[in-house]
């Protein structure tokens, strides 16, 4: 009888890690994107920098940002 109530409380730490894991993973582009629709004429000012690029595609237009630094290490 005394080995159950251990057995329980060895198993319930890696039980809930898994459960935490598994939720995490199940929400995870919820948790990483948080997308929400934006009107039309939205604009993004976000200074000299950062030039906004429209590509029209099939029914929509998607809206991108393009850094534009003096002097890039590198490209993202």
């Amino acid at each position: 009888m005394r080995h159950r109530g251990l057995w329980a409380w060895l198993l319930l730490p890696p039980a809930l890690w898994l459960a935490a894991v598994g939720l995490v993973a199940w929400q995870q582009e919820h948790l990483i994107f948080r997308a929400r629709v934006l009107p039309p004429e939205h604009r993004f000012d976000l200074g000299p920098d950062v030039h906004e690029v429209t590509i029209p595609v099939d029914g929509a237009v998607l809206h991108a940002l393009h850094l534009r630094l003096p002097s890039p290490d590198g490209v993202v």
